[in-house]
């Protein structure tokens, strides 16, 4: 989107145009206490509108719904044509380069204590002593997501929440709202009217749905933790992603 063709912007210039002629004239002219107020407030606002317009993402919510499902496509040829099946694990930027990424391992087991360094920046990289210890790290939807979040970010479900609403609502156009809560040490994400199909079984199996890539990529971020999908469920209503710690 064009900073021109940006309703915020066109909004907040005409008020404060609107808003200085009044208060000037009031002020100067008239000698209205309450106008000169009202032009004030109306500055205000415009400012306001003004902040709002740098807000507002550049690329339209269709086009960042097309890039958005396009990785995912992709991503599910990878994984269908290496045919892997184990669960991804999610791993915050100190374990991954500096950028959110997710482990899928293609035959050992992964525990989190076996995550002390850093992964090396390659498709395919080994995790542990164990000659079946290696796996894919690859980018995932969540990973465009993850840096809507700054690295010192404190862990709190609130901003959890404010982040995927953001994501998922204002970028996206896929959910009207995202709320998390900690329960007994999951985090649970429930999506409000949730618009987005499935790509298919084996990338669910291994990455799950993409709201729960992104949810756990973020999650995983914010608590600077490995985390895995636990389960996920629902409808377009209202879908539930139950994120837990690699234990």
């Amino acid at each position: 989107m064009k900073q021109g063709d940006n309703p915020y912007t066109w909004a907040g210039c005409g008020l404060f145009v609107s808003g200085a002629l009044v208060a000037t004239s009031s002020l100067f002219i008239l000698g209205v206490a309450w106008f000169t107020a009202l032009g004030l407030a109306m500055i205000i606002i415009a400012i306001i509108l003004l902040a709002l317009a740098r807000s507002v993402p550049k690329l339209s919510p269709e086009f960042s719904r097309v890039l958005f499902e396009t990785g995912t496509e992709n991503l599910a040829v990878l994984l269908e044509e290496l045919a892997v099946s184990t669960r991804a694990i999610y791993l915050p930027p100190r374990l991954s380069n500096g950028k959110s990424r997710a482990l899928i391992p293609l035959a050992g087991t992964l525990k989190a204590e076996m995550l002390k360094e850093a992964l090396p920046n390659r498709l395919i990289v080994r995790y542990g002593a164990g000659a079946q210890d290696i796996g894919l790290l690859i980018t995932t939807p969540g990973s465009a997501a993850a840096q809507l979040v700054s690295d010192k970010t404190e862990t709190d479900t609130e901003l959890l929440s404010a982040t995927l609403t953001a994501f998922f609502s204002g970028t996206l156009g896929l959910a009207d709202a995202v709320n998390v809560t900690n329960e007994n040490g999951s985090i649970r994400v429930a999506f409000s009217q949730l618009r987005h199909e499935r790509v298919n079984d084996r990338t669910d199996r291994v990455l799950g749905s993409a709201p729960a890539s992104v949810a756990t990529a973020v999650a995983a971020k914010m608590w600077d933790y490995p985390m895995i999908i636990s389960s996920e469920g629902g409808n377009s209503r209202k879908y539930i992603v139950v994120i837990e710690r690699l234990k």
